[in-house]
Formats: structure tokens, sequence, C-alpha cells
């Protein structure tokens, strides 16, 4: 119910997704108009996946010149290339390295007060899989 609810919200806020008649690929979260070399590929989709599925049963299965466990060719859509992010700072990764340190060691506290464990014992050894030293170079 809650999901039909927010559908329907959606709809109403937006406007029905459905009710585009153009030949555009848009997204439906933000509206953008999606590029058309993006938008041919995703038209494509299931004419290359019958293509590859064809010379699949060919060339394994009927032919049997390809061994069966042979790796597949990787398709590489657009649609799927990840944006390039500006690479981290190096007090961003500090940041983020203590971060993680922090979370690590509150719930290993509370894990250790919950069992009644020893915290003199419990930080005489590593808590992660590699010491830090290794991380801040």
């Amino acid at each position: 119910m809650r999901d039909v609810s927010d559908m329907i919200t959606y709809m109403l806020n937006v406007g029905n997704p459905f009710d585009d008649c153009s030949s555009d690929l848009v997204s439906l979260v933000s509206r953008d108009i999606v590029p058309c070399e993006i938008a041919q590929d995703v038209m494509t989709f299931y004419t290359r996946g019958e293509e590859q599925y064809e010379e699949f049963v060919k060339l394994r299965l009927n032919d049997r010149t390809v061994p069966l466990n042979a790796p597949l060719k990787r398709n590489k859509f657009s649609v799927f290339s990840k944006s390039q992010l500006p690479p981290k700072t190096k007090q961003q990764q500090l940041l983020t390295c203590a971060r993680n340190d922090a979370s690590l060691f509150s719930r290993l506290y509370i894990a250790c007060q919950v069992r009644s464990a020893n915290l003199e014992e419990f930080f005489k050894h590593e808590n992660q899989s590699f010491p830090p030293s290794l991380g801040l170079d």
C-alpha cells in the first residue's frame, strides 16, 4: 500500500511518465533527456542480446568449436559506464579513514561492554585487516 501511495503521489507531483508520447528516452526521477547515443544503445539491447544468445548456442552447443566454459565477450554500453569522480584529496581520505575507525571502535567497544569482555585485552590486538600506518602513506 505504501508503494502504491508513493507512486500516486509521484504521479500527482511530477506527472504520469506513461503519458509522454515523445520518442526521447527520459529519466523518470530527474526528467532529463538521455543523449542520443545512449538511447540508441538502450533500443538495441534486446536485439544484441538475441544475437549474442544465438552465437553462444551455435558456437558452444551446436558446432562445439568453442568450449562451453570459454569467457563471454563483455558488453560495454555507455549506459552502464560510471561518470568519473574527481579523486579524493589526502585530507578527505584521512577523514574517511578516521570516521571508519571511530565507527569500528565504537561498535567494538559496545560489544565488549555487552559481553563483559576485558577492554585492555581487546585493544592489545589488531582490529583491522591492515595496519593503519600503511594506509596513511
